[in-house]
């Protein structure tokens, strides 16, 4: 039980992020994760062109 008790106590003691600093964060990750996507599909796609090409 103590280990319970250690661990709300704990817990009470957390500084917890603001639901701002969440939604700008998860904004800031979703824009990332397109831009990356969007970059590999280009060069992807690139490379797929020059392949062709080159090898027929």
């Amino acid at each position: 039980m103590r280990f319970f008790r250690d661990s709300w106590a704990e817990l009470r003691r957390v500084t917890w992020t603001s639901m701002s600093e969440i939604r700008a964060s998860t904004w800031i990750v979703i824009t990332m994760v397109l831009a990356f996507t969007l970059a590999v599909g280009v060069i992807d796609n690139i490379l797929l062109f020059l392949f062709r090409l080159v090898l027929g």
